[in-house]
């Protein structure tokens, strides 16, 4: 793990609240500063729920402490800036996915708060300025991808309630990348199994909406030599 530039005790939860002061002072519209506070509130429950996995054995140590004495906000209270960064990625395209109801705007905004605070950590030198530069490139991504995987997800399951048959021979349930397309179908290839299997008969927007390297988590149904979307669920950058 690199060290940060500048020496800081601050905790992750001490700078989420200076990062918000800041961006009060800077003048930010209460619209922003609302959305600004809930993705900080989102992100510092994905770090308390998930980021102690990847501490190393001190770290675990010093974590497992921290909750002894108070659970709530253990992780936020007890690590600085320096597990901000490899975390970002994570929260926007898996988190902020798989556990937030939310619509594609509030996602764009979380990507866009994600990287004006990476750089607000960077600019503090709490994080090296190469690692500040990485997570906002992280969180630039997200921002363009996020409606767009929302909008697959939500085309996707229209397209599954208007068309999916009652009767199949054979089901199976992954999530799913696509392999190879053609102007009305796609073969498809889970990531559980090492299987893949088409042609998935679909509308030519959507066959082109999907991007390579994108997952969905889908339910597929076999009915003669054609599979077909039974159910569907979300959709990975």
């Amino acid at each position: 793990m690199k060290t940060a530039t500048r020496e800081t005790q601050l905790s992750i939860r001490e700078i989420f609240e200076a990062f918000y002061q800041s961006e009060k002072r800077a003048g930010a519209s209460d619209s922003m500063l609302k959305s600004c506070g809930r993705v900080l509130s989102l992100f510092g429950d994905f770090l308390n729920g998930y980021a102690y996995q990847y501490l190393d054995e001190a770290e675990s140590a010093r974590y497992e402490a921290a909750c002894k004495k108070d659970e709530e906000d253990a992780f936020i209270r007890t690590f600085g800036a320096e597990h901000v960064v490899h975390n970002v990625d994570e929260f926007l395209n898996d988190f902020m996915v798989r556990k937030v109801m939310s619509g594609a705007n509030f996602k764009k905004s979380a990507a866009t708060v994600c990287k004006k605070f990476v750089k607000y950590i960077g600019k503090q030198g709490y994080i090296e300025g190469t690692d500040a530069a990485q997570a906002a490139s992280t969180a630039s991504r997200a921002s363009s991808s996020l409606p767009r995987v929302e909008k697959l997800a939500n085309a996707l399951f229209h397209w599954a309630s208007e068309t999916a048959p009652e009767d199949v021979q054979e089901t199976l349930e992954d999530r799913f990348t696509v392999v190879r397309r053609s102007e009305a179908a796609v073969w498809l290839e889970g990531m559980m199994y090492a299987r893949t299997v088409g042609p998935v008969k679909l509308p030519r927007a959507i066959i082109e909406a999907w991007e390579d390297g994108w997952h969905a988590t889908l339910i597929l149904g076999r009915r003669g030599k054609a599979w077909h979307i039974l159910e569907t669920g979300n959709v990975y950058p």
